[in-house]
């Protein structure tokens, strides 16, 4: 799947639900496993994890 391929309404909701996530684990404390790894709800997304 490419970015073509994704509707800009699904783009908006993958970037609402990612930035809500960040916020809430790193001001709020909540842990969030979305950002722990690849989510099977959203495939678009892959993530990088550098320690």
């Amino acid at each position: 799947m490419n970015a073509g391929d994704t509707t800009p309404a699904r783009i908006t909701l993958i970037i609402s639900t990612y930035v809500l996530a960040f916020f809430d684990q790193h001001l709020k404390g909540i842990d969030q496993t979305l950002l722990d790894g690849p989510s099977a709800s959203y495939p678009e997304i892959t993530i990088t994890i550098k320690k």
